[in-house]
C-alpha cells in the first residue's frame, strides 16, 4: 500500500500542470452535471423585461430595461409622431414581462357630410372612431364609408376620404302615442 501511495506521489508531481487540468475539467462536468440533475438553470438579470413591439403591421420582441413606454420606443428607435397613437400611453411603466407596445401611425383622411369637409390626421381604421374623434356626431342609422381617392390632383384630396351618408331623421307618431323620431334611408312612407 505504502509502494501504491509513492507511486501516486511521483506521478501527481512528475505531471501536476495535467493533473490541474483533470481535475479542473472533473470538477467543472461534476458541478455541471450537478445543477442539470438539480433541475438548475441560469437567470437573466431582473431588471429586463421582454416587450411586443407592433409598428405599422410588423411585429417583434425584444428585451429592454426601459422603465417606461416611451424610453423603450426611444431605446428600439421608434419615433412617435404629433397625432400617432401609442397603447398604453408613453407614460405607462413597464413592469412586467409580456407587455405589448402598439403604435398606430396617424394617416391624412377628408371627411366629407354632405357639403361640408373636414380634414383630420387620424390613427384610428374604423369610419365610427375617425368620426368620433374628429367630433363629427353621427348616428347609428348613418352610413360611414371609407372611399380611396382615385386622383388627388383635381380632387385636392389626400389619403382616404370618409363619407358620411346621414339618414333622414322623421317624427312617427301611432295611434296617438308621443311622438318618437327615427332615422331612414327609406325613401317613402311605406318602405319606412
Amino acid at each position: 500500500m505504502q509502494t501504491f501511495n509513492l507511486y501516486i506521489n511521483k506521478l501527481v508531481h512528475a505531471h501536476a500542470f495535467a493533473f490541474g487540468i483533470f481535475v479542473s475539467v472533473f470538477a467543472f462536468v461534476f458541478f455541471a452535471g450537478g445543477l442539470v440533475v438539480a433541475n438548475g438553470q441560469t437567470m437573466g438579470p431582473s431588471d429586463s423585461k421582454i416587450v411586443t413591439l407592433q409598428v405599422d403591421g410588423q411585429e417583434r420582441s425584444m428585451p429592454t430595461r426601459a422603465l417606461t413606454v416611451d424610453a423603450f420606443l426611444k431605446s428600439a428607435g421608434v419615433s412617435v409622431g404629433q397625432y400617432d397613437l401609442v397603447k398604453p400611453a408613453l407614460q405607462t411603466e413597464i413592469q412586467n414581462d409580456g407587455i405589448t407596445v402598439e403604435v398606430l401611425r396617424a394617416k391624412p383622411v377628408t371627411i366629407i357630410d354632405g357639403a361640408t369637409q373636414d380634414r383630420v390626421m387620424t390613427p384610428y381604421t374604423t369610419p365610427q372612431q375617425v368620426a368620433a374623434e374628429a367630433g363629427v356626431k353621427t348616428f347609428s342609422e348613418d352610413n360611414l364609408t371609407f372611399v380611396d381617392t382615385e386622383n388627388f390632383v383635381d380632387s385636392q384630396i389626400l389619403g382616404q376620404k370618409l363619407i358620411i351618408d346621414r339618414a333622414t331623421p322623421v317624427t312617427v307618431s301611432l295611434y296617438g302615442t308621443p311622438a318618437a323620431t327615427y332615422r331612414t334611408h327609406a325613401n317613402t312612407v311605406g318602405d319606412l
